[in-house]
């Protein structure tokens, strides 16, 4: 699966395409683009990624989630490119019989792709521009 986009996010369209009526929970996470950060007015953000290695680790990260819990559908998108304030920088929506297996599993994501998947952030402002640390290497 490709995990990595340079189209808009829309997650209006999860509820038509993950109708399962076995699972009952769905946990869903949007990130988005903040429009302050660091005390400055954000005026764009860069995501750039090695592309093949992100998606080889992202798909990693996609099939220990489905080893640690019963998941029963699993849709993750990351944007790069160029995205202003407000954009969807990535979506994350994860299925289960139960709640806590729903909001675990999703936590798992966000935080091992935040962790370990070579994207970086570089956030603009009106007269600077900066790399953010906290992204891998």
């Amino acid at each position: 699966m490709n995990y990595l986009t340079h189209g808009i996010l829309d997650p209006s369209f999860l509820e038509e395409c993950l109708k399962d009526t076995e699972s009952g929970a769905e946990a869903v996470f949007i990130g988005r683009v903040r429009g302050t950060s660091r005390g400055k007015t954000v005026i764009r953000m860069e995501y750039e990624a090695h592309e093949s290695l992100a998606e080889k680790v992202i798909d990693g990260i996609v099939k220990e989630a489905w080893d640690k819990w019963p998941v029963r559908h699993l849709f993750l998108k990351h944007r790069i490119g160029s995205l202003e304030p407000g954009d969807i920088s990535i979506l994350i929506s994860v299925q289960t019989s139960h709640r806590e297996e729903a909001f675990s599993a999703c936590r798992y994501l966000i935080d091992q792709i935040k962790l370990r998947v070579p994207i970086w952030k570089k956030e603009f402002y009106s007269d600077s521009s900066q790399w953010l640390e906290e992204t891998p290497l």
